[in-house]
């Protein structure tokens, strides 16, 4: 959910107030906080950015540049700059808080802390890992010469750290500070005390993050276990955990469980909380969630319907906040076939974010891309393909070269190019795409395999083949080692690539490819899978490359009859393949049969014509 940073700039600049001295007092520092806020909160971030450097000046004026509240006023500014997406001067603030903090009261000082945290937020913000790294032993090394009394600050900063190293998906380094944090608590407080469960709730989020589903129930249990023995089991905290559980639960597909805790959750806030509360608004958005997820789209409405009223009534119907409550009304009507309403929430979800924050808010990327998504394979193809290309501005300019989010809409302009036939123009997207995948995910895994497949195809419709054939093989590769030796979706792949060693006249690379996609597809579970006899008719021209004419009519009628049989086809496919194999029966001489097929397709044809006339 979208957040103004204007909340954590409130957070995190009143804890620093006991570190500020000097010319500004207490009372002053919270005006000037204040009058920043009030100022973000309006989106002018300029004027925000005025008041502080007049503070500055002034205490530079009368104290010195080296004087601690300079260093205070410093760290305000790289807050403030942080909010207009300038981290390199937010790095170059922060850099120089620190240095005057450190001539002020030593490099081990407590106070320090807080300063050299925010500049490795920064640095994470900015995926600089090493950086960021060198400053979390730097805070830790400092607790540590405090003990016992900075115990307590130890415990916290290495949950902090932990959080910031999340956010880089460093998960053995959070994770390692986490179950320290964990062995103090337990070192001071004992194994059963509830006071645990902060910890262990953070732990439980990073495994579940970091995909350790397993791992992330057993430590939610033990933290709800913590609450139960301390009689805190309707405590709000026992809520959390249980909706955490709930979406654990989910992501393992254990819907009817997941329900349960979901349900239980919402019990406790509503007897907690008030009606309009917005952690029950929460909690319901997770219920929501899981039953969409389960199926039951009715109560996924009524409930994501409730999360609106709510917000509406706490935040006001243009908050930020509900741009994300109208995107799920979106994707759950889109599911349900309501295109109609779909877009409707999708174009609100986008309006809402236009008006609360500055035109190139990295904040407006996903509601653009989303609506440009649901729109490609609609009319409005050239509406979704400038939505996309604006949500691919705003985060090349606003983010790193590396988020996800520019892999996934550079990968969905792609597809735009490609269903147009812009087969050249689809390529760069389509390789961007995959490169910012492999960066993230590292080139041996099976995430890879869909950017390695669209890639390929675009090649191949570029006739680039070598490209095309060495993301194919990759793609293979992967997919073998993934999944197992009949899955479907590796039939899938095997077919395409016969289509393309077919499009090159290599016959025997493609009927390779296709017979072994057919055996596959052939023998699943629950009979025949439907792209069957679409492999079959691909076959079929190969064999009649190869001259293989007999192979090829036992082809076309084994893909007829499967879809005679039921499964999924369009009557204009099972119309081509009757004219196939006319012209097959008629080359083979094979005339009662020809006559048979012909008085078929005529029938067909007449079918068709009935069902949906030519104007």
């Amino acid at each position: 959910m979208f957040r103004h940073p204007v909340f954590m700039l409130g957070l995190l600049a009143f804890s620093m107030f006991t570190a500020s001295a000097g010319a500004q007092t207490e009372a002053d520092n919270k005006k000037l906080l204040s009058d920043i806020q009030k100022e973000l909160s309006l989106g002018n971030a300029a004027k925000a950015e005025e008041l502080v450097t007049s503070a500055r000046d002034k205490a530079v004026k009368e104290k010195g540049a080296a004087h601690q509240s300079v260093a205070y006023l410093l760290y305000l500014h790289a807050l403030v700059v942080e909010e207009r997406q300038d981290l390199k001067k937010a790095d170059e603030y922060l850099r120089q808080a620190v240095e005057i903090m450190e001539k002020a009261e030593g490099p081990l000082s407590q106070n320090l802390v807080k300063y050299l945290f925010s500049l490795a937020r920064i640095h994470a913000i900015r995926q600089q890992v090493e950086k960021t790294d060198t400053l979390a032993k730097r805070i830790i090394a400092i607790r540590e010469k405090g003990l016992p009394d900075s115990r307590p600050a130890l415990m916290a900063d290495c949950n902090r750290l932990a959080q910031v190293f999340k956010s880089m998906q460093q998960w053995q380094k959070a994770e390692k500070l986490l179950l320290r944090s964990i062995d103090l608590q337990e070192d001071s407080l004992g194994k059963e005390n509830p006071a645990l469960w902060e910890t262990l709730h953070q732990l439980t989020e990073l495994y579940a993050d970091g995909g350790r589903l397993p791992s992330a129930e057993s430590t939610c249990i033990r933290a709800l276990n913590l609450l139960n023995k301390a009689k805190l089991g309707e405590d709000q905290k026992a809520g959390i955990s249980h909706m955490t559980l709930a979406n654990i639960l989910a992501q393992q597909g254990a819907l009817a469980r997941a329900q349960t805790e979901a349900q239980k959750a919402a019990g406790i806030f509503e007897k907690k909380l008030p009606p309009e509360d917005p952690t029950l608004g929460d909690c319901l958005e997770g219920l929501a969630r899981i039953h969409l997820a389960a199926g039951k789209l009715d109560q996924a409405e009524l409930v994501y319907k409730r999360v609106l009223k709510i917000r509406e009534v706490i935040l006001g119907v243009d908050h930020p906040e509900l741009s994300e409550t109208h995107a799920n009304l979106a994707r759950l009507h889109e599911r349900a076939g309501n295109q109609g309403e779909a877009e409707k929430h999708f174009r609100r979800s986008l309006a809402i974010l236009e008006k609360g924050v500055p035109k190139d808010h990295i904040a407006l990327a996903d509601p653009l891309a989303a609506l440009g998504q649901f729109l490609m394979h609609s009319p409005k193809a050239a509406e979704a393909e400038a939505l996309l290309k604006r949500a691919i501005d705003i985060i090349e300019k606003k983010s790193d070269n590396y988020d996800m989010r520019l892999a996934s809409a550079l990968f969905h302009l792609g597809m735009i190019y490609q269903l147009s036939g812009r087969t050249e123009e689809a390529l760069g997207p389509f390789k961007r795409s995959l490169e910012i995948k492999e960066k993230k995910w590292g080139a041996e895994d099976p995430r890879l395999i869909n950017a390695l497949v669209s890639y390929a195809m675009a090649a191949k419709n570029a006739k680039q083949f070598a490209e095309a054939e060495t993301c194919f093989k990759r793609a293979l590769q992967l997919q073998e080692k993934e999944g197992e030796p009949n899955d479907p979706d590796l039939g899938s792949l095997l077919m395409n690539m016969g289509v393309f060693y077919g499009f090159q006249a290599k016959y025997k690379e493609a009927e390779s490819c296709l017979d072994r996609a057919r055996k596959i597809l052939e023998n699943q579970d629950k009979g025949p899978h439907p792209l069957l006899p679409v492999v079959l008719m691909n076959l079929h021209t190969v064999y009649l490359g190869q001259q293989k004419e007999a192979e090829a009519q036992k082809a076309v009628k084994r893909a007829i009859s499967l879809w005679e049989q039921g499964l999924p086809q369009s009557r204009g496919s099972l119309i081509q393949a009757l004219d196939t194999l006319v012209e097959l029966q008629k080359r083979a001489k094979d005339e009662k049969g020809a006559k048979e097929s012909q008085k078929q397709l005529d029938e067909l044809k007449k079918e068709k014509q009935e069902a949906d006339p030519d104007p």
